[in-house]
């Protein structure tokens, strides 16, 4: 399944399925600009830039991606979701909120 490979597959395949021009290949001139503008800066900054890079591979100081898809998924379930909540009528969600008022949490 090449829908969940990386960039860097792509970028082989591309190279594979075109061999004979892989020199003249606008990955490879890409590549060669971003080595070039890298090389250009102080190591001091780089190490700033690094560390900007792994705050963002893990996800902290952004809302985390399982966070904010929530409402997309509650939209794609939400005819599911009705039928659960008022399966009993309305008295789920009375007692959540009667719940919530009296400072249970779930």
């Amino acid at each position: 399944m090449n829908l969940f490979r990386g960039d860097a597959h792509k970028i082989y395949c591309h190279l594979k399925n075109n061999s004979t021009n892989i020199a003249i290949s606008k990955y490879l001139k890409e590549m060669k600009e971003v080595r070039d503008f890298y090389q250009s800066i102080e190591s001091e900054l780089l190490k700033l830039i690094f560390y900007r890079l792994i705050k963002e591979k893990n996800g902290s100081g952004m809302i985390p991606v399982d966070v904010s898809s929530m409402p997309f998924l509650f939209l794609i379930f939400s005819n599911n979701l009705q039928k659960l909540l008022f399966a009993q009528g309305e008295q789920v969600l009375v007692d959540f909120y009667r719940d919530l008022h009296r400072g249970h949490h779930l």
